[in-house]
């Protein structure tokens, strides 16, 4: 600070704000938009050359790329409109790579100094304003649901600009207007949240190895061939988490749906008609469950203790012990109501008529975690108390 600031700060006269200027807002702004190119033009050209090349395809590489803008936006979050129908299915591992995307062009182009938010702000706009020209090239046979654009336009590129800016001091203000129980907490609600999803991944994976020969006659009854067999393997392995979620559902005890009427729970699985994707043949068999299914409830229980366990360990071990049980209840907390906030993003609508609500209830579902996963932490935070006594 020069002399002349000091004078001017001890007279109480303001200081004129930094003059940003054009170049590096404009330098911003097209870093935006690489980064949103950068996601948005490997799925347009996929697609593109999948539709072109399937047989008996009555669409054009144009055609595809229509499709592949659409699905771009599906990825972000975005619902698309088929006829009367309704896609509103997220899948959740293509939304983390978009926010992953973002995150890294982000920390590229808005790096901390003179102008840091207008610079996030101009970055943010050239992000938008790709995922606006993608919005109107998806006018084919996949249409954009408006209301739903702020999803792919707002909330990813935010969520990788807060992402980057996370290690700065531009947050510190934020950071530390938190309560302590907060900070502490969100770490292992994070750690909590990605432990769950990944259990729920697991029993997916298991299930659809008992179902491999299943899943491997509807692959070879879609006829899918090059490219097309890519699109289709990589679509499910983007699926993956989204049946995690509905897996995690069926062993908290909510249970989930596959089509209207056709609920999956501890005690039964209804007959339902599927959508014809090969990963869905780790769907149970229709009929009664086994006698122990409702022991796939310790699996939160014990994701609940690990998150415990994680949490007394970032603490003092001289800590209260009020102290560490509400660190700990509030990691449980946010760690189900995140799993909640992503099976509502992941969405639930695969069509219309019967496959117009499927998947695990958000509501219940975090309810359910939180309950159990508090169970286990109680046994962790007791043994604790019990050992420092």
């Amino acid at each position: 600070m020069s002399v002349v600031d000091l004078i001017r700060s001890a007279s109480g006269r303001a200081v004129s704000a930094p003059d940003v200027g054009w170049r590096p807002l404009l330098r911003s702004a097209g870093w935006g938009a690489g980064t949103a190119l950068a996601g948005l033009l490997p799925v347009v050209l996929l697609i593109g050359f999948a539709v072109a090349g399937a047989p008996r395809a009555d669409l054009g590489f144009g055609d595809g790329t229509s499709v592949g803008a659409a699905l771009w936006l599906l990825l972000g979050g975005a619902r698309l409109a088929v006829d009367d129908a309704t896609i509103a299915v997220t899948p959740l591992l293509g939304f983390a790579l978009l926010v992953a995307i973002a995150w890294e062009g982000a920390r590229r182009a808005v790096t901390p100094g003179e102008g840091l938010w207008c610079r996030a702000l101009a970055w943010w706009g050239g992000y938008a304003v790709v995922g606006i020209v993608a919005a109107v090239a998806a006018t084919g046979p996949l249409r954009a649901v408006i209301p739903s654009l702020w999803l792919p336009l707002l909330l990813v590129p935010g969520l990788g600009l807060l992402a980057a800016l996370a290690p700065t001091e531009a947050l510190d203000a934020v950071r530390a207007r938190a309560p302590r129980s907060v900070r502490l907490a969100l770490p292992r609600a994070l750690e909590g949240a990605g432990a769950l999803l990944g259990v729920g991944s697991l029993l997916v994976v298991l299930a659809l190895a008992l179902h491999a020969g299943e899943a491997a006659r509807l692959q070879h009854a879609l006829g899918a061939d090059g490219v097309g067999t890519t699109v289709l393997l990589l679509a499910q392995v983007l699926l993956l988490p989204n049946l995690g979620t509905w897996a995690l559902s069926f062993a908290a005890g909510p249970g989930y749906t596959v089509s209207e009427q056709a609920a999956t729970s501890w005690s039964v699985s209804e007959p339902s008609v599927l959508p014809v994707v090969p990963i869905l043949a780790a769907h149970p068999e229709p009929g009664p469950m086994p006698w122990f299914t409702p022991l796939l409830a310790l699996l939160p229980v014990l994701v609940g203790a690990f998150v415990a366990h994680r949490t007394l360990r970032s603490m003092s071990r001289l800590a209260s012990s009020g102290t560490k049980a509400v660190a700990i209840g509030v990691a449980i907390l946010l760690a189900a109501v995140l799993v909640g906030l992503l099976d509502a993003l992941a969405g639930g609508s695969f069509g219309a008529a019967r496959l117009s609500s499927v998947g695990a209830p958000a509501g219940l579902l975090t309810l359910a975690l939180a309950g159990e996963m508090l169970l286990g932490a109680v046994v962790v935070l007791v043994r604790d108390v019990r050992r420092l006594r």
